[in-house]
């Protein structure tokens, strides 16, 4: 707990130091002959890049197992009967959660979040309800898989924050879907979602989790 302390506020000490630097060299440009005054701007704005990424992108060699593999499913069994198990379960739930409802630098914010999209293995995604409203919140979904696809398919314009296309591109996706998962508290649950319901998302995320980027889709 010491070190994880300690991480953080070294974390806010970081930007906190990089907002002062950054601000006080807006007011007078560096001078091209001081090399150390070019170095130390060029070496704050990749510690202010590397402090905000946190997202898995197709483009990093060391991101695409987890965009191009389906993810492991947690083993309820132990989420049941293990305390450490469960613990670093939620725990991952929680981070889904949070940056389900964080908006990120350079793009929208998200209607959903999966393990593949932050570099987590196990098959869990967070769908966001109440977007963009006082009351919105996120949805965690554990173990999601769809039991039955039906209605019409129809065209739904999609991106992604770990493709990050120049523009959205339509994805053919059935209206409606059951699905099963289980929630934090370990009940398993069967319910039907329509495109109003986040459909849409839930298809998104769960295929994420196995694997399938929207690129993929024909």
């Amino acid at each position: 707990m010491k070190d994880r302390l300690i991480n953080i506020d070294l974390k806010k000490v970081l930007e906190n130091k990089i907002d002062l630097i950054l601000a006080k060299k807006l007011k007078s440009k560096p001078s091209t002959e001081n090399k150390d005054e070019v170095y130390q701007i060029k070496e704050v704005a990749k510690m202010r890049k590397k402090c905000t990424d946190y997202i898995t992108h197709i483009n990093n060699q060391e991101d695409k197992i987890y965009l191009k593999s389906r993810h492991f499913p947690v083993n309820m069994r132990l989420f049941k009967t293990s305390s450490e198990y469960k613990e670093i379960i939620l725990a991952q739930c929680a981070y889904i959660r949070k940056l389900a409802l964080t908006k990120n630098d350079g793009y929208k914010k998200p209607h959903g979040m999966s393990s593949a999209n932050l570099g987590l293995s196990f098959n869990i995604i967070g769908i966001v309800k109440e977007r963009n409203t006082s009351r919105e919140y996120c949805d965690i979904m554990i173990n999601p898989e769809i039991k039955k696809r039906y209605g019409d398919k129809v065209d739904a314009l999609s991106n992604c924050g770990s493709l990050t296309l120049p523009n959205p591109i339509a994805i053919k996706r059935f209206e409606f879907v059951r699905v099963e998962w289980y929630s934090e508290d370990g009940r398993i649950h069967d319910s039907a979602f329509s495109r109003e319901g986040n459909s849409f998302t839930i298809q998104h995320e769960i295929q994420h989790n196995l694997g399938i980027l929207i690129t993929d889709i024909k």
